[in-house]
């Protein structure tokens, strides 16, 4: 990352606008007496990236307090690829509000807004084109007042975790977290997959049971339906046959309806006949008696009249004899005629009574129908009952094998949801396993290669360093201490220093001597976290690195800031030692009028 040039206004005790250029400047000295503002600068950095300064201020108290509004810094910085960006931040701005922008340099005097709607999410788009976070790019660009400063003073456990937010051991635990937090989640939900694995595993042999149950009750049915079927078909057949039956009986009766009308019909001809002979026979049975009665007459006349003469019974006359035996012969003719007239009619009516006999005998002897309950009608009726029911019957929903049917794709749904949830609880159980594996390699092991990898080049940068500023006669050297806390061990980065005029603690070297051991330890921690990082600034800032020291010792670190110009565009020192100016080809002087804090290049 290269820091191009920073603006500001509004800014702390900044009033007008201040624009200074921050690369390639090579040695600068920054000089002021106490509270002009020096630190304005690193301050201004810090906070257009990271929305706070060096010293924690953030919100409004940023905002010069005489102006009390629109508060902006604008920061340009190249990144790795070379794109150069502008970050504006502004505070209580009349405009802009409390807005950040980010925008890339598309072309000359050309800007493309890249800024996020959620100001987070911008501050996080910074991050990934610096490449470094607040500590980080802290750690690279700042000397003296920063985080670094009193690092010889702090406890071990505090020097471990800046040496492990430098080297990454930050990010291990943050990783480690973030590995138990997965692996409650993991567990979590490995238990409830085992869960659902036993829920369907139950609801499986449920499902099976009444797979079971409605096969046997489909067959049941089955079974019901098929008795059905013969019942109706039997009613069916039956019902044809009653229908025969009744068919055969009706034209049966008819016939037999139809002979006896006709012997009816012959008897009722026989007996006109019969009753016609018969007054026939009554008419030549009377006229028989009356020629008998006058043949008796006449016979009797001829008795009387022996002598030949006769007398007539009506008038009295006198009859001949001879006529009166012609009359009798006469009589006796007809007699004989009626006679048998008679006997001929009482012959054919003895036949027709013997006929009339015969047929009503013929009648009566007729065979009657059996008699059927059921008339025609009433048995086709019955024949469509009988064949509606077993369309009925047949049309009848199976109800017991559709449910085995559901059942069974039920059963199949439930099974394939218990094979996918034991593969999602295989797959679970080695996500589980891999990141209880992963926990005890982050927890332990990683954490002790960073350290163990990082203390070599430490020391050899801080050798280098020693030896230009203390000129060999402080060794500062890093080292792990293992620390006992509640029965664990655990083994940390801390710094020993070996005087040889005397005095190994930190806590007993003068002043100066702290000064030099906190600029080689601060110089050889910027180093490790440059290296880490792989993204070097190209500015730093050393914030009174000459103060406390003798004439001797302020040699001895500006032959070590020339060194720095070796890696760096720009070094830049904050002194308020007027006298030290002498050393720097560029001097920025720094002034607090009533106007407020102003950068004015000598």
């Amino acid at each position: 990352m290269r820091i191009l040039s920073v603006e500001m206004k509004n800014f702390k005790t900044v009033r007008q606008s201040q624009r200074l250029k921050l690369s390639n400047r090579g040695l600068v000295c920054i000089v002021g007496s106490n509270g002009a503002g020096k630190t304005t600068i690193e301050d201004a950095l810090v906070w257009a990236l990271s929305g706070k300064t060096l010293s924690g201020l953030k919100g409004n108290d940023v905002v010069n307090e005489d102006i009390g509004r629109n508060c902006h810094v604008r920061l340009r910085f190249q990144d790795a690829h070379d794109h150069v960006w502008r970050v504006d931040r502004y505070r209580k701005h009349k405009r802009y509000r409390n807005r950040l922008f980010l925008w890339q340099r598309v072309g000359p005097g050309r800007w493309v807004d890249k800024s996020r709607h959620v100001m987070e999410e911008t501050e996080a788009e910074i991050r990934k084109h610096t490449r470094l976070d607040f500590t980080s790019f802290v750690v690279s660009t700042v000397v003296g007042q920063g985080v670094l400063a009193p690092f010889s003073a702090m406890s071990a456990p505090e020097q471990s975790k800046v040496i492990d937010t430098i080297t990454g051991n930050d990010v291990v635990q943050v990783a480690l977290s973030t590995l138990r937090e997965r692996k409650s989640t993991v567990k979590a939900h490995l238990d409830e997959l085992l869960h659902d694995v036993e829920s369907l595993t139950t609801r499986c042999e449920d499902a099976k049971g009444y797979v079971r149950k409605a096969k046997a009750g489909a067959v049941e049915e089955r079974k019901r339906k098929k008795e059905r079927l013969q019942i109706c078909s039997k009613s069916i057949t039956k019902a044809r046959r009653t229908l025969k039956e009744a068919i055969e009986a009706e034209k049966a009766a008819k016939e037999r309806d139809d002979r006896v009308k006709a012997l009816q019909s012959r008897l009722d001809a026989v007996k006109k006949r019969f009753e016609l002979a018969d007054g026939q026979k009554t008419t030549y049975l009377v006229e028989e008696r009356e020629l008998r009665k006058q043949m008796d007459r006449y016979n009797a006349v001829l008795k009387k009249g022996a002598k030949g003469v006769g007398y007539c019974e009506h008038c009295g006359g006198q009859i001949d004899n001879g006529v009166v035996k012609g009359l009798c012969n006469n009589v006796e003719a007809l007699y004989d005629i009626a006679h048998q007239a008679y006997t001929k009619s009482a012959d054919e009516v003895k036949g027709l009574r013997d006929l009339w006999e015969k047929l009503a005998k013929e009648i009566r002897a007729q065979e009657p129908v059996k008699d059927s309950s059921w008339s025609v009608a009433h048995a086709r009726d019955y024949l469509r009952e009988a064949k509606e029911a077993l369309q009925v019957v047949k049309k009848e929903k199976p109800t017991w094998r559709e449910a085995w049917l559901n059942a069974k794709k039920r059963m199949a749904k439930l099974e394939t949801q218990l094979a996918q949830s034991k593969k999602k609880a295989a797959s679970a159980k080695r996500q589980l396993a891999y990141v209880l594996h992963a926990e005890r390699e982050y927890s332990h092991d990683i954490p002790l290669d960073i350290q163990d990898a990082s203390l070599p080049f430490l020391n050899k940068k801080a050798a280098r360093f020693s030896k230009i500023i203390t000129d060999g006669i402080i060794d500062v050297e890093f080292a792990t201490e293992k620390t006992n806390k509640g029965g664990n061990t655990k083994e940390g980065i801390c710094v020993t220093t070996q005087n040889a005029r005397g005095g190994s603690k930190y806590i007993q070297q003068s002043k100066g001597e702290r000064q030099k051991i906190d600029l080689v330890v601060a110089s050889s921690i910027q180093a490790l976290n440059t290296e880490m990082a792989r993204a070097g600034v190209n500015t730093v800032f050393y914030d009174e690195p000459f103060d406390a020291l003798d004439a001797a010792s302020v040699e001895r670190v500006m032959q070590f800031l020339q060194e720095e110009l070796k890696t760096r565009e720009s070094v830049f020192v904050i002194t308020h030692n007027v006298a030290l100016q002498s050393h720097f080809n560029n001097v920025i002087e720094v002034s607090k009028p009533e106007g407020g804090t102003i950068f004015s290049e000598v």
